[in-house]
């Protein structure tokens, strides 16, 4: 009796020790097909969850401290700093010079922070070129568009009906950040507006940095014909103050207006 006892505890031992280990190979297995899965989807740029919940969350709702009523219009005071189109779709990051030459090569949607400047993004946005401007995915959040020349020509008019005398670019501009250009000891604005226009400064088509502190250039939604600029003390630029035609793969500021 004793030794069938014992034949039936070893033998119960060893089913619970089988059974372990199947469970072991069987999580063993999924960490390697984790891994595996982690390995391809880095090599063929596939973002991960967290990433996408990260960028994401650039373009959820924006709340009403940070946007202004101007007219009949509703701007953000903030630049755009989203990475990804309306459906989720990660915009490259073109970081080295080759990288913004080779996405403009390309055709291809692009952003960057100026110099590469990480923190920069929190205070200027991202900068972005025409074809994500311009990309049918939607760069503007829900709600949301890029303006027309025709909804900056109104901005425009709007600060007029406010206020006649010419200092729109005093008005629109922020309080700070702007340094002086030229004999322009005073660049700051007033800001009474409401606007909040950063110098976010652009890149060129060739890759370079410049006038980050004393100039904000806004895309405008109808094509590269049209910009928008803060410069010195007054609101220029393609769509206001004459047409000039722009290089696809330049990159300026995003300011967005409610759809």
């Amino acid at each position: 009796m004793k030794t069938n006892t014992l034949i039936f505890k070893l033998l119960f031992i060893n089913l619970f020790l089988i059974a372990g280990c199947g469970n072991n190979s069987k999580e063993k297995t999924n960490i390697e097909s984790t891994k595996e899965n982690s390995v391809d989807n880095a090599k063929n740029n596939i973002p991960t969850e967290e990433e996408i919940m990260a960028s994401e969350s650039d373009n959820e709702g924006i709340d009403e401290d940070q946007e202004v009523t101007i007219g009949n219009q509703v701007w953000m005071v903030k630049n755009l700093n989203t990475d990804v189109f309306r459906n989720g779709d990660l915009i490259l990051e073109a970081k080295t010079k080759e990288e913004w030459l080779k996405a403009g090569a390309n055709q291809q949607p692009a952003w960057c922070y100026y110099d590469n400047i990480e923190e920069d993004g929190e205070i200027y946005g991202k900068l972005y070129n025409w074809y994500a401007v311009s990309d049918p995915r939607g760069l503007a959040p829900s709600g949301w568009k890029i303006p027309s020349s025709s909804d900056w020509m109104l901005l425009k008019d709007n600060l007029y009906k406010e206020d006649k005398t010419n200092d729109l670019g005093k008005r629109l501009k922020s309080v700070d950040l702007w340094i002086p250009d030229g004999g322009n000891t005073a660049n700051n604005g007033t800001n009474s507006s409401g606007f909040n226009g950063l110098p976010g400064g652009e890149r060129s088509h060739t890759g370079y940095f410049h006038r980050k502190g004393k100039k904000g250039t806004w895309w405008s939604s109808d094509n590269t014909d049209h910009i928008s600029i803060i410069n010195s003390s007054k609101l220029l630029g393609g769509n206001l103050d004459g047409r000039v035609t722009i290089n696809a793969s330049n990159a300026f500021s995003v300011r967005c207006l409610k759809d």
